[in-house]
């Protein structure tokens, strides 16, 4: 009989047990910072696709190195390390462009200014030459090292980054998100360089 009701006790626990370590795992998805989720890339934007969009300027803009490595401004400490480590992988007179390009259905919106309407994609083409004196001007051929973008979502915006492998990250990546979020009132967009700003 003891027998009996020590098994009965030690399975009681062992539920117990199992059903707070349910409910804290269930509690720890809906952390305050979300964390990037591997997309389909069925639904990832490929160059093939979206280089057959429109660009939302007429040429390449030519950016600074820390903006071409981030898709957001730097943080303290980073800017000179930044520097040092493309003078090593493409020498000190590298340029360094990006080319925005937009879905074609939302190109009039994006360069209104209007918030995007669900299903958009807004991609950012990054290039690097490392000789810009062989390159006759801005517009000629260059090889794709990278590319970022957002889509606009039922809940919002999702975010990926491909690099040169090709292979894609996307969900809410918080270093994209916490930087756009200061973009809010243009719908999480930066379109000054439309305005001539860089």
């Amino acid at each position: 009989m003891n027998r009996s009701l020590e098994s009965s006790t030690m399975r009681a626990a062992c539920v117990g047990v199992w059903m707070v370590c349910v409910a804290m795992m269930g509690c720890q998805s809906g952390g305050s910072q979300p964390t990037a989720v591997a997309r389909d890339t069925a639904t990832t934007p490929s160059p093939e696709e979206f280089g057959a969009w429109p660009s939302a300027t007429a040429t390449p803009l030519s950016v600074t190195q820390e903006l071409w490595v981030l898709c957001r401004a730097p943080m303290a400490g980073e800017v000179e390390a930044l520097r040092a480590q493309m003078r090593e992988e493409h020498g000190p007179h590298a340029d360094y462009q990006v080319v925005v390009r937009v879905s074609p259905d939302a190109m009039d919106t994006f360069q209104k200014g209007d918030p995007m309407p669900t299903g958009s994609i807004v991609v950012k083409e990054k290039y690097v030459n490392p000789d810009p004196a062989s390159m006759p001007d801005k517009n000629s051929p260059r090889e794709l090292s990278e590319y970022a973008w957002m889509a606009k979502r039922a809940g919002g915006w999702e975010y990926g980054y491909a690099d040169a492998s090709g292979k894609p990250i996307a969900g809410q990546l918080p270093p994209c998100a916490s930087c756009h979020a200061r973009a809010k009132e243009s719908d999480y967009l930066f379109r000054g360089y439309l305005n001539g700003d860089r």
